[in-house]
């Protein structure tokens, strides 16, 4: 059969046997395409019945089985709405049926409903088994031939469906729709806040729906119930009551059989959105208590938890809430909570468990507010945030541990911060005296109670020492720091360390003996961490004789005239290795690994020979290599430089190093060798060990001596170009691009690889150059400190700053890359004081290596409460600000103007945000035309004019993630005043600013108001087009295009300030050349016979004729203010 377009006819017999779909309707001579029965039916009952107040017959209809299938009415009331319901009236709703056919019937139903009209329905009759997509094509044609057969415009469906929505769904409805978008997008639904009238809507819900559960019925919007049940527990639960406070909060009493019916329709919500639930927790409670984070009741508790674990060790150094000790703190926190079985904070501990990264950020953002407060007496209390309100009510009660302690150390605040304290007993040096102590930290008390005396014991082969600390009180007991003197022969024993009391071991470790002490710049004790020192070892304490040697190019100081040790001093760098005695060695900085030691290649720069990248040096290094120590003599080295071999020899031949590598393994040796004594001078060199048995080793590298570089302003952050400096004497090739200053050399160059005007430098994020080598000019290459960001894993990378956004269009991700530092990287939003969490950690692609911020984790901030979130990036130290997230729209200006020769309405709306918006206009009660579509902020009707006040309704279109259509939201009404331009006579226009040819606005300062007096409208054609205008005029040829503006003339002058006194200066002509834009005018002055333009003196603040006879300085000193220049601007309130 095909497919058949067809005009609704009530005389049509429908086919039981075909489907029927709409295809478009005509509404007040628009045409609306349509592609559902639901939005077809939802647009003909508001436009043919409530919007006409027909309703008389609907609401009799409603329920009607005349108006229904098998028993099931296509209009209902008492119903909300729903994926199967659609609004149309206040209490009125409509619904489909399949068969398709059915709902042609129903047509004929509407039809009624109509009156002095019939409706205007085309739709497409195919057979049942067809897709009604597969005729698109042919429906779309035959929609544009209607159109242009009957000259008929279309109008927007969405737009209209969400003019319904707005006018028809309840406050109720708008609610649930607001919760299903905050729920889908917060990882925590307690975030989610209501205003006051929404928690009356949301009381009124859960009384229904918990009645509901408990007569075993269902629930409809499941979201709502979900979050109403965290709402309950976030404002009211404490001390595991829960169920009183929801009978109450709710007003419902709730028998106890039914209670494990609320946990499981709970459950089943969150595990089916895929939110966040606890599976093996035995208290359903905790699963509704976890999202609000932290209920208010249990607020106090977690913050004095939090600042226990401050002020054991952050309190000094609050950048640990960052790192691996930080984390362990966390820990801590975690098992301690876990093992409160009647803990009020389980719900806490679960949050951090479900969802670690995002809660201890929450964490140690509290930290750094106790932080800032503490030292710096930081103020939050303007904050809107609910978990940060709580934090500033809890530091301000004198039942706090903040406030106790605040207070107390009032004089130990005065004198700031202190060193950064330990976490594990530690020798300490002090040179002041030629003496060792044991320092014993901070320590809490797991499990302590306050009858209980812990003492600090040390004991030194048969010697024990004691100290009792001095307890502190916090949610749990910690000792305070102190420490236990030792004599310089007990250095190089074993010390063992306890902290016990008559129940229990608190604290046990053993600092081994060893004829080697080695400490860092604050003379603290370090022990080698995984086979290498910290870069921070400045001297070591050996037994008397113990000789130690050093590979290094730093100085040792040796002091062996002391009688009880040797001491070393030296500043060893990364890479530098010490030899022990016994032939072992440990290196500094990092394991010792083989390869070029020190590896002081410079960072990023690369030469590129012959299809290899060479690593540049500008020093020789010494090689490590490990081989059995019988092989040593049979191992050989090879060099070539430049492809021509140089050298081939033993390593035995040349001055090496060997020394053990294990104990275990007797023949295991490691062996160094330097590159200074096979290396002369600057070139491509490739290094071949061949060790027998084991292989060729390979190391290759470009040596330059003194070769050195630096970006000047780096990391550039969305920054068009770049600047590198070179030592002068480099032989760097530049096309004679580079600047020379005193001893450097510097390259400006172009970061847009695409840009047409800059150098041709840079490609796939890599600075090319050309450096004379050896009389031949060879290629080098530096990675960029450059920025890139992108959308997309398959998008191109850009470097120029993102634009501002919508917080619905934000990406899923951003990606990012360059030559920085993103492991340490963060995205935060400003204002973080208002936010749960301020930061937003980078994450990697295992798959394409790529770094990327998660949108998801941005999200979760956003809300309508604000206009805007500003985003910014943190990267190598620098934060630079990302884009601005505009959360809801807003009206900025409003304008409106009318033409009243062709009767048509000009509006000007200058609107933040990128939704779709339409204007309603109204006046004198009387609706003159809705849903037009705001393009470009402006709008245009036609329709009989009349000055006075309009009502402009501005609605932004939201799209809904609920699986319902688009809704229109009210953003503004606005009283505008339309003035005819050809009613101005006389009035007096004041001059406000000029505005110049890229329409930027600048006011401008007079010494009096400049106005313009006694205005009379003259007309073009008798008045003006005799010519005497010519020297103004834009386009003297164009006489009607200039016979269509406005003519007033005019007095022009300036009242004075002090005697408020007219002073005349002379005639004047103003034009409104423009009907759209009432507040722009052309003026020009009659003077000695012909029109002339304005000119402005910044100098004299006045305003006076065009003097053609000044001087070019005299000129440069004034902005001129002549026609084809300029316009002079005024404000619709200017006009008197």
């Amino acid at each position: 059969m095909g497919y058949e377009i067809v005009k609704y006819d009530p005389s049509c017999i429908w086919d039981n046997n075909s489907s029927y779909y709409p295809v478009f309707v005509i509404i007040r001579r628009k045409l609306y395409r349509v592609q559902k029965w639901n939005e077809l039916f939802q647009l003909l009952l508001f436009s043919y019945c409530y919007r006409t107040d027909n309703m008389e017959l609907v609401r009799k209809a409603a329920g009607s089985l005349k108006y229904s299938y098998r028993n099931k009415a296509f209009i209902q009331s008492g119903v909300e709405e729903s994926a199967i319901f659609s609004k149309f009236a206040p209490y009125l709703y409509v619904r489909s049926f399949f068969p398709l056919c059915v709902n042609c019937g129903f047509l004929d139903d509407i039809n009624e409903f109509v009156e002095d009209s019939e409706l205007n329905v085309y739709l497409v009759r195919c057979d049942q088994n067809d897709e009604v997509q597969s005729y698109k094509e042919a429906i779309d044609s035959f929609v544009r031939d209607y159109k242009d057969e009957y000259g008929i415009n279309s109008g927007s469906t969405k737009h209209l469906i969400a003019h319904i929505n707005g006018k028809v769904l309840s406050n109720r409805e708008k609610f649930f729709r607001r919760i299903v978008k905050e729920f889908n997008s917060h990882l925590l639904i307690g975030d989610i806040v209501i205003n006051d009238e929404e928690e009356l809507i949301l009381k009124s819900f859960m009384k229904e729906a918990i009645s509901n559960i408990i007569q075993e019925s269902s629930i409809s919007h499941e979201e709502v119930f979900a979050f109403g049940l965290v709402y309950v527990a976030r404002k009211c639960y404490e001390t595991k009551t829960y169920w009183p406070y929801l009978e109450s909060e709710y007003s419902i009493k709730i028998p106890a059989n039914c209670q494990s019916k609320i946990n499981d329709e709970f459950r089943s919500i969150m595990c089916g959105k895929k939110k966040l639930y606890d599976n093996t927790q035995t208290s359903f409670i905790q699963n509704i208590c976890m999202h609000a984070f932290i209920c208010d009741r249990c607020s106090d508790q977690l913050f004095n938890y939090l600042f226990d674990f401050w002020r054991i060790d952050l309190s000094k150094s609050i950048e640990n809430v960052s790192d691996d000790f930080g984390n362990n703190l966390f820990d801590i926190l975690i098992d301690e909570i876990s093992e409160g079985a009647q803990n009020v904070m389980v719900h806490t501990m679960m949050a951090l468990k479900l969802n670690p990264g995002g809660c201890k950020n929450r964490l140690r953002r509290l930290l750094k507010m106790i932080d800032k407060s503490f030292w710096y007496d930081a103020d939050y209390s303007e904050s809107t945030n609910r978990i940060t309100r709580l934090f500033e009510t809890w530091k301000k009660s004198s039942t706090s541990s903040f406030y106790k302690e605040y207070h107390r150390s009032e004089k130990e605040r005065k004198r700031g911060r202190g060193e950064k304290l330990l976490s594990s007993p530690v020798i300490i040096y002090k040179p002041s005296d030629n003496g060792f102590k044991v320092l014993l930290p901070q320590q809490l008390l797991r499990h302590c109670s306050e009858d209980e005396r812990p003492i600090w014991t040390i004991t030194i082969g048969s010697e024990s020492r004691s100290v009792e600390p001095t307890l502190l009180q916090g949610k749990f007991l910690f000792t305070n720091e102190t420490d236990i003197r030792i004599r310089p022969d007990q250095l190089f024993e074993d010390i063992e360390v306890e902290l016990k009391s008559d129940k229990r071991s608190y604290y046990r470790r053993v600092i081994r003996s060893t004829d080697v002490r080695f400490f860092n710049s604050k003379f603290r004790n370090i022990e080698a961490i995984a086979d290498c020192l910290s870069k921070d070892v400045s001297c070591v304490f050996t037994v008397k004789g113990c000789k130690l040697r050093f590979i290094t190019d730093a100085k040792v100081d040796v002091y062996d005239n002391l009688s009880e040790y040797d001491v070393y001093s030296f500043a060893l760098a990364e890479g530098d290795i010490i030899l022990f005695p016994d032939n072992k060695a440990i290196a500094v900085g990092r394991s010792l690994n083989e390869g070029i030691l020190n590896d002081r290649s410079t960072h990023g720069a690369y030469v590129l020979y012959d299809e290899e990248r060479y690593a540049i040096t500008a020093s020789l290094d010494k090689v490590f290599f490990k081989a059995n120590r019988s092989k040593i003599n049979g191992t050989s080295i090879k060099v070539i430089k430049n492809g021509d071999q140089v050298y081939f020899g033993r390593v035995v031949d040349k001055e090496y190093i060997g020394f053990k590598l294990s104990e275990l393994v007797e023949e295991n040796y490691g062996y160094i060798f330097d590159l200074k004594n096979y290396i002369a001078e600057d070139g491509l060199y490739r290094i071949e060990l061949d060790i027998p048995r084991i292989g060729i080793r390979t190391y290759k590298f470009c040596y330059i001596d003194g070769f050195d570089y630096q970006y000047i302003g780096a990391p550039y952050i969305f920054k068009p170009t770049g600047r590198i400096a070179f030592p002068r004497e480099l032989a760097i090739v530049a096309e004679d691009e580079l600047i020379f200053e005193d001893d450097i050399q510097i390259l400006e160059f172009s970061l847009d690889e695409d840009s047409r005007n800059g150098n041709s430098y840079v490609k796939d994020h890599k600075l090319n150059l050309r450096y004379d080598f050896d009389e031949e000019c060879i290629a080098i290459q530096f990675d960029l400190p450059v920025l890139y960001w992108k959308y997309a894993s398959v998008e191109q990378w850009n470097i120029n700053k993102p634009q501002d956004m919508m917080r619905k269009r934000l990406p899923k991700h951003i990606y990012v890359s360059g030559d920085l530092d993103f492991e340490s990287s963060i995205m935060f939003i400003s204002q973080a004081d208002d936010l749960e969490e301020s930061e937003i950690h980078i994450n990697q692609d295992k798959d394409t290596g790529l770094y990327y911020f998660r949108s998801l984790d941005i999200n979760s901030f956003l809300n309508r409460e604000r206009l805007k979130r500003s985003l910014y990036i943190k990267v190598n130290d620098k934060s630079e600000h990302f884009f601005d997230i505009t959360c809801r729209s807003e009206v900025r200006s409003a304008e409106l103007s009318g033409d009243f020769n062709k009767n048509v309405i000009y509006g000007y709306f200058d609107v933040y945000g990128d939704s779709e918006y339409v204007v309603t206009v109204e006046h004198k009660g009387v609706r003159i035309e809705e849903d037009v579509p705001l393009k470009d902020g402006k709008f245009e009707i036609s329709c009989e004019l009349e000055q006075g006040d309009y009502s402009v309704h501005v609605y932004e279109i939201e799209e809904d993630d609920s699986g319902f259509d688009a809704i229109a939201v009210e953003i503004g009404v606005y009283k505008l005043s339309l003035i005819d331009l050809r009613c101005f006579e006389g009035e007096t226009i004041d001059i406000k600013s000029i505005k110049n040819r890229n329409r930027q606005l600048s006011d401008l300062s007079f010494v009096g108001r400049y106005c313009i007096t006694n205005l009379k409208l003259i007309d073009y054609n008798r008045d003006i087009g005799d010519g005497e205008l010519y020297s103004w005029i834009h386009n003297p040829d164009d006489n009607q295009e200039m016979s269509s503006f406005v003519y007033y003339e005019g007095q022009f002058g300036f009242v004075k300030r002090d005697t408020g006194k007219f002073v005349n200066i002379s005639k004047a002509i103003v034009v409104f050349d423009n009907y759209k834009n009432t507040n722009e005018v052309l003026i020009n002055l009659f003077i000695d016979g012909i029109y002339n333009g304005l000119e402005y003196s910044p100098d004299k603040a006045i305003l006076q004729p065009d003097a053609s006879k000044m001087s070019r300085y005299e000129r440069k000193r004034r902005i001129m203010i002549d026609d084809d220049l300029y316009k002079i601007c005024v404000k619709i309130g200017g006009v008197r």
